[in-house]
């Protein structure tokens, strides 16, 4: 496997999770400097534009390919609206994911194939059917000669691959969606019928776990190479999620994170949590 002369790392945001995509984008930048570095432009203000253009390209959603996406689970597709970034290989990276080092091995997927992490490695092991509300409607799980119904999910927080493996995808999409876009509505995110798209397809490749390592995780993995606060776990949402200065990749996540990618009305929560991390640490010190 080789290394592609011209990669793109990206992720994709709207105006309420810009603090989250502002630092997954700079973590990144630390560990891939050769790369290029994009910020999908999906709702944000024009301050916000400003603010990430001075670090990042800034491009806007690429015109709609295909039905699903004026659909009410649009939000979860906003990663393959890609076609604005100009690049052989794509890397997209959730905005609520930080990379703690440099591993090539997100760099090396085969050509025409997809890479993500199975569901499999996780704590939850999660099938497909699993990421449906309605499994009467997803014939596809007793498809020959491989029957997906006990499929792994593939997770989506990190997609990477060359033009050739996305295209595949995006058009497994388009397929699916012709044939029943019941689907769609009944996927409760991206990740059943892209799981499925990508297994139609023949077109899944394993990353390890370590390339996107939810918390939960962290126990079986001993050195992540990139953290995926899944779920409601986001550090920078206080009246969610109380972070712990010990959780992995949050120091990181702080260290490429900046005041001024928060609204004005969070600015309190900054401050919070500047106060309690030096109080843990004094704690620390002092035990």
């Amino acid at each position: 496997m080789t290394l592609h002369p011209k990669v793109a790392i990206y992720t994709a945001c709207d105006s309420n999770v810009f603090q989250g995509a502002m630092a997954c984008l700079r973590s990144f930048r630390n560990h891939f400097p050769e790369c290029s570095f994009y910020l999908v432009d999906s709702g944000l203000s024009s301050q916000q534009r400003r603010r990430a253009a001075r670090e990042f390209k800034v491009v806007p959603s690429s015109p709609s390919r295909f039905p699903w996406e004026e659909d009410k689970q649009s939000y979860f597709f906003h990663a393959y609206r890609n076609n604005n970034i100009e690049a052989e290989y794509l890397v997209y990276a959730d905005c609520d994911t930080v990379a703690l080092r440099r591993d090539a091995r997100l760099l090396t997927v085969p050509h025409g194939k997809i890479g993500t992490v199975c569901e499999s490695n996780y704590p939850k092991k999660f099938t497909l059917k699993q990421q449906f509300s309605n499994f009467s409607a997803l014939y596809y799980f007793n498809e020959k000669p491989v029957p997906l119904r006990d499929k792994f999910s593939r997770n989506t927080g990190i997609i990477a691959g060359d033009r050739a493996g996305w295209e595949i995808l995006l058009n497994s999409l388009g397929l699916m969606h012709a044939e029943d876009s019941k689907v769609f509505e009944d996927s409760c995110t991206d990740q059943g019928s892209v799981g499925i798209s990508i297994y139609r397809s023949n077109i899944d490749f394993d990353l390890p776990l370590e390339l996107n390592c939810p918390l939960s995780a962290t126990k079986d993995c001993m050195n992540p190479s990139v953290i995926h606060f899944t779920g409601y776990r986001k550090p920078w949402a206080l009246q969610r999620y109380r972070p712990n200065i010990y959780d992995a990749g949050y120091i990181d996540w702080r260290a490429n994170s900046s005041w001024l990618d928060f609204p004005a009305r969070h600015w309190g929560h900054c401050v919070y949590f500047a106060l309690r991390d030096a109080k843990d640490r004094i704690v620390s010190s002092e035990n």
